[in-house]
């Protein structure tokens, strides 16, 4: 002990026996609630219990009774399920080398560590190790003839209804669920935890997640790593997702900064009601090696990225897939892999993704695969989706790639972007409310964009094309090319247009291409085109209209 503050446990280490393990747990319990700070100086592997009494779970448990199930809790009664337990107004400290191993059950439901209805609790330094390897021979997760209960709730470190908490430097691995679990007090009116803070700690090769919140307010993680999450769905790095129908669950003021998201299924998650608006931010994150997706959510609102990196993966789909979703922010960040948004059915309500923002964001090197049928960004039956100040190039030709795809879409905006040598701009349908203005598009393969039936109230203005069928021999190359009936209400007006003399002459009217703007197969009604310059072209195969089309503003071109 060193000024009444620090207390040098007696333990005994690298001994796996019934006994050892019961005396480590009990001198660190012992330990913790009579000084205020527990340090581990000496190096070792400890092994200790992540339960109480015998080979047990602890936690809480599923019983079955005539009413139904029903929730008890095992341990004391009195917050302290098992494992190691912290009180209030404690800092347990771990030097380096030091390891809390914890002994093997075959319980679904564990905690290592509980901090349950406490505050001001520091937990720093160290290795926290579970009982879960995807090694079967290094499981120690089974009973004796090498069954085991399936469960998903063994938590490394849990947290619970408590306040004023810092964990940082430590590392935890290979637990039968999450390195870290955040939860409501569901046996105390579903108090969640407030004014948590974890830096520079790595939660990696868990079962379920790296780490899992449920509620809380002003959260914030500094630095750490959530990574290799295998074994039990969903596998993210980290799950924010509310496990209960209680509205005082709510999660507030969340900040995750320099944070590393590797080698998981899915980066990050966020699944919640529909009717919270959660508040979450991530910034200068790095999402990178996840197999499924870099980010999903499922009717989650209130999400914002910045200055984030979601790197390539060759062989997923998608990086980013919205569902349902809505206010939801990437500022400042690079997308390697394809964005996808999807509508969510909760009972009989169906929830489109709305109110969706990309800006100042960028991918250098688009790149596609037959699995998202060379879509970039796939905004079907999204509200509100906005992208803006941002730049796209290709390193590979590849002329039937589109950078934007929309299908049953709301008031979708293309706005002050830089787009170069990509193979489609656009290609929307069934959409009503469509902006593509102020543009730079350079050296598209084919047309910058296709209308392919009922694209009303649009605009394409004050936009800059060059280069349209780069490197292609006897291409249809306008800017615009409707394929589908129904296209009413918009202007085109105020670009300009340029026909490099490198590439084929582009044809005349009714041959296979135009300048600007073609018609094919298709009417339109409704159209105005007005102010535009062009170079290269005459005023003669600068557009084709269809003779069916009505109610057209057509001006010749400067």
């Amino acid at each position: 002990m060193k000024d009444g503050y620090r207390r040098l446990l007696t333990l005994q280490p690298e001994i796996n026996t019934v006994s050892v393990v019961d005396r480590n747990t009990l001198v660190i319990n012992n330990a913790l609630k009579i000084a205020p700070k527990v340090v581990i100086t000496y190096s070792g592997k400890y092994w200790c219990r992540g339960n109480r009494g015998g080979e047990g779970g602890s936690y809480y448990r599923y019983d079955r009774d005539p009413a139904g199930i029903t929730w008890w809790q095992a341990g004391d009664g009195n917050g302290s399920p098992g494992g190691i337990n912290i009180p209030s107004n404690r800092t347990f400290e771990m030097r380096d080398n030091v390891t809390l191993k914890m002994r093997g059950t075959f319980m679904h439901a564990y905690n290592f560590i509980t901090i349950w209805n406490k505050e001001n609790v520091t937990i720093r330094g160290g290795n926290i190790i579970g009982d879960f390897d995807l090694d079967p021979a290094l499981n120690e997760h089974k009973r004796a003839d090498g069954t085991f209960d399936e469960g998903q709730w063994g938590y490394g470190i849990s947290l619970q209804g408590s306040k004023n908490v810092l964990i940082e430097n430590v590392d935890i691995s290979k637990m039968w669920a999450d390195g870290i679990n955040l939860s409501p007090d569901y046996l105390h009116n579903y108090i969640v935890n407030s004014n948590i803070t974890i830096r520079n700690t790595k939660s990696h090769h868990n079962r379920r997640q790296g780490m899992s919140i449920d509620g809380g307010s002003k959260l914030t993680f500094y630095g750490c790593e959530f990574s290799n999450i295998k074994g039990q769905d969903p596998q993210s790095g980290v799950d924010l997702e509310r496990d209960t129908n209680n509205s005082l669950v709510q999660l507030k003021d969340v900040l995750f900064i320099g944070c590393k998201f590797l080698n998981n299924m899915i980066g990050a998650r966020t699944a919640y009601s529909p009717k919270d608006e959660i508040s979450v931010k991530f910034d200068h994150c790095l999402f990178d090696g996840n197999v499924s997706w870099d980010y999903d959510s499922y009717t989650a609102s209130g999400i914002v990225f910045t200055n984030c990196k979601f790197a390539y993966q060759q062989s997923r789909f998608f990086s980013i897939e919205l569902v349902g979703t809505k206010n939801h922010k990437f500022e400042n960040c690079e997308f390697n892999n394809a964005i996808r948004t999807r509508p969510r059915d909760v009972g009989t309500v169906t929830y489109r993704c709305k109110n969706l923002y990309f800006e100042n964001s960028k991918c250098l090197n688009v790149r596609y695969n037959s699995s998202n049928l060379y879509k970039f960004f796939d905004l079907s039956n999204s509200i509100n989706a906005k992208i803006k100040h941002c730049k796209f190039e290709s390193t590979s030709l590849q002329d039937d790639r589109i950078l934007i795809s929309a299908d049953g879409a709301e008031n979708i905006e293309v706005i002050n972007n830089t787009m170069r040598e990509l193979g489609e701009i656009f290609v929307i349908k069934n959409v009503n409310g469509f902006k593509f203005n102020n543009n730079t598009e350079i050296n598209t393969l084919r047309v910058t964009g296709i209308f392919k039936g009922n694209v009303k109230h649009f605009e394409m203005c004050r936009n800059q094309f060059s280069g349209n069928s780069y490197f292609s021999k006897n291409a249809l190359a306008p800017v615009l090319y409707l394929d589908g009936t129904g296209t009413a209400f918009g202007k085109i007006t105020d670009n300009v247009v340029y026909k490099d003399a490198i590439f084929t002459p582009i044809s005349k009217p009714n041959s296979n291409g135009t300048g600007l703007y073609r018609e094919y197969s298709s009417t339109s009604d409704n159209i105005v085109i007005a102010n535009n310059k062009t170079f290269g072209f005459t005023n003669e195969n600068a557009f084709q209209f269809n003779v069916a089309s009505t109610n057209l503003s057509v001006s010749y071109f400067k």
